[in-house]
């Protein structure tokens, strides 16, 4: 069964064509509250009265061109801005493939830093998203580079990884 799901996770033409039908729509929406920044600030208000903080993402991962990468990171230093103007409790996760880990890990790099600075200017963390399992081993290095710049940075790890408990040693001292 995870064979399968995993398949479809990476099928384009579902990716492409399964998020329009209705079925699916209703589906995802527990999980996926909003496709827009102002959806998702909508569905997170009503966490603000029971002091429950939010965490946004943007789905999606794996880009073609760095031009895309750009987009993603200008659509996140947006959504910094719409977060603390709307004075959520809330922060963002980025996976490093939407800024272009495949493509350039020196402009993701220069992608991670900006949206890291840009959050703790908010007062806020910035957090490393971690992806399938071929791409641990970039993304804690990644994390252990920005976390020397930047203390406000956080890392998701994977729990079923064999090598999450080492990897967790190892970043528990930064």
């Amino acid at each position: 069964m995870r064979h399968i799901l995993l398949w479809m996770a990476r099928n384009r033409w579902l990716k492409e064509h399964l998020p329009r039908l209705p079925f699916a729509r209703r589906a995802v929406r527990r999980f996926v509250p909003g496709e827009t920044a102002d959806e998702a600030l909508a569905a997170a208000e009503p966490f603000r009265a029971h002091g429950i903080g939010v965490l946004f993402t943007r789905l999606g991962e794996n880009l073609s061109d760095l031009g895309e990468a750009q987009a993603v990171a200008d659509h996140y230093h947006g959504l910094i801005d719409q977060i603390a103007s709307s004075e959520l409790d809330g922060e963002i996760s980025v996976k490093l493939t939407q800024l272009g880990l495949d493509l350039d890990p020196d402009a993701t790099f220069g992608h991670v830093a900006s949206l890291a600075e840009h959050a703790a200017r908010s007062g806020k963390t910035f957090w490393i998203d971690m992806e399938g399992s071929a791409y641990t081993e970039a993304t804690v290095s990644m994390y252990e580079r920005l976390k020397a710049e930047q203390p406000n940075v956080g890392v998701c790890l994977q729990a079923y990884l064999r090598r999450t408990p080492a990897d967790l040693h190892r970043l528990l001292p930064l």
